[in-house]
């Protein structure tokens, strides 16, 4: 497939990483802030589509690909969409966009919240849940030393994350080696392989992450709070990745993997080969071309 991909080169990394992979895959060129071809934020589809052979399709991600206008107008090449947030005073703009927009299909990032809420708008035809993925390539560092004994680096936004903050404060106070602070990519990769744990904590509405898969990939065991989305992954907990109940557990479970090497290193390495397998930026890149293809050709 021929593919318009409408995205900012700020967007998040993960995101990146799957849409790159898509590039790898089909005929893709990208427009937006940092491509070449971007003019302004209120740049018409249409001196896109002027300079370029017809698109099969056009996908965008909705919190950094509506800088585009006149989309609402393009009726002969199908137009995908990809939802992460839709929670809050989020709700209302989202909409907006794919009011605006006229989408024939969206992908969520979420499925137990997102996909049902947006099915109930009717806003799109079509509405499927696409799990995440990491890239191994960017992520896997073979024989890489575990020096560091707990990591957990995130944004907080505390009215989604309920528990980082706890998470963070709990692990400050255990006097342990760590890594807490944001820090850039490539040393964010770097971290996660040297580590022992990666401790996280989930939102609101029952996501599995990107992170999940990212710090499975380098072998790291991944300690979390449940998800809901877990289910759909097939993830299943204390196999392929650790669980805690809350703050007050969590130190107690940190403490005992650190201890139990062979139990954690188990746990850690059957979490890599199942991302592996199942999650990778190809994997999901190959799921959400068979969709399209499914639906919209």
């Amino acid at each position: 497939m021929r593919i318009l991909i409408l995205q900012t080169k700020k967007i998040n990394p993960a995101h990146l990483s799957f849409t790159e992979c898509l590039g790898r895959i089909h005929d893709v060129t990208f427009c937006g802030e940092g491509f070449d071809g971007y003019t302004s934020d209120q740049m018409s589809i249409y001196e896109i589509l002027d300079k370029h052979p017809k698109f099969d399709l056009i996908l965008t991600n909705v919190q950094k690909g509506n800088f585009v206008q006149d989309l609402d107008k393009i009726t002969d090449i199908p137009k995908v969409v990809i939802i992460a947030d839709y929670y809050g005073w989020r709700l209302t703009k989202v909409n907006h966009w794919l009011e605006s927009h006229k989408y024939d299909l969206a992908f969520a990032l979420n499925e137990h919240w997102t996909v049902t809420e947006l099915k109930k708008t009717g806003l799109v035809p079509k509405v499927f849940y696409l799990p995440p993925g990491a890239d191994e390539e960017l992520f896997f560092k073979s024989g890489t030393p575990k020096t560091i004994d707990v990591m957990a680096v995130y944004s907080h936004a505390a009215g989604l994350y309920p528990l980082r903050f706890h998470i963070k404060s709990v692990i400050n106070d255990m006097h342990i080696t760590t890594v807490t602070k944001k820090i850039r990519l490539q040393e964010y990769a770097d971290h996660i392989n040297k580590s022992k744990i990666f401790v996280h904590g989930g939102d609101r509405v029952g996501s599995v992450f990107f992170k999940y898969f990212e710090v499975m990939l380098c072998g790291t065991m991944f300690l979390t709070d449940w998800a809901s989305d877990m289910q759909t992954c097939g993830l299943i907990g204390n196999i392929h990745c650790a669980l805690f109940r809350g703050p007050q557990d969590l130190e107690e479970r940190i403490r005992y993997y650190l201890i139990n090497d062979e139990e954690r290193g188990k746990i850690a390495e059957a979490g890599r080969q199942y991302a592996l397998r199942n999650f990778t930026s190809r994997n999901i890149s190959n799921h959400f071309t068979k969709i399209v293809r499914r639906e919209l050709f």
